[in-house]
């Protein structure tokens, strides 16, 4: 998945007991310091520049009748911190992962290809004359430019909430000024993909090829 090397990339210089492990040390300080400072996390999306918000509520469930009738509403009783800190990092994956997805789409439809299907991070594209597995393979590498593009806000998210910080401020600095050297010097990523051909309830499965 392309985002996942993107929180991989975001680690990989400072972490000692593993990337992975760094990378959701910092999620989570992010939570800890938006909950401080906002009591929620402002999300912008990479793909069309939409501010959201996660703050998940405690609820209790609150019956109010009227007559004949009773409605069953969910009554917030504040926020959730232990869920808001654990959403960061699956949260931000999965929003780059979508935006790759839509850049695919994207592409494919200028190729001519109008009907499609994703099931997670699986293109499923009708036969065209055998052109196919190229037409997949040229949107997945068309894709990696304007989605790596857009991936500023995910960097800004991080400096907004730990730009300052002792500890992970100069971290997240330089996350999002590496970022821009690359862009500047347009080094986009190259993304492959696996080649599954499907037949009926049967399918090929190309070894040689393996996701990035």
């Amino acid at each position: 998945m392309p985002s996942t090397s993107v929180l991989y990339h975001l680690s990989s210089r400072a972490a000692r007991s593993g990337p992975r492990i760094f990378g959701l040390r910092v999620c989570q300080a992010l939570a800890v310091s938006a909950i401080a400072r906002e009591g929620c996390l402002r999300v912008v999306d990479p793909l069309d520049g939409t501010e959201f918000i996660w703050n998940p509520q405690r609820a209790v469930k609150r019956v109010i009748s009227h007559q004949a009738f009773k409605l069953i509403v969910a009554e917030p009783r504040g926020l959730q911190a232990g869920k808001l800190t654990n959403r960061v990092s699956p949260g931000i994956i999965h929003m780059c992962d979508a935006a790759f997805a839509a850049e695919v789409v994207r592409a494919l439809n200028e190729r001519g290809v109008r009907h499609l299907a994703i099931v997670h991070d699986c293109f499923l594209i009708p036969q065209m004359s055998g052109e196919e597995v190229e037409l997949l393979e040229a949107a997945v590498a068309a894709a990696g430019r304007p989605w790596f593009e857009r991936l500023e806000p995910v960097y800004a998210l991080f400096e907004r909430y730990l730009g300052d910080d002792a500890d992970y401020g100069p971290i997240v600095r330089g996350w999002r000024e590496a970022w821009q050297r690359r862009t500047e010097c347009e080094d986009w990523p190259k993304f492959r993909v696996k080649r599954e051909t499907t037949y009926g309830d049967s399918y090929e499965d190309d070894e040689d090829n393996e996701d990035v």
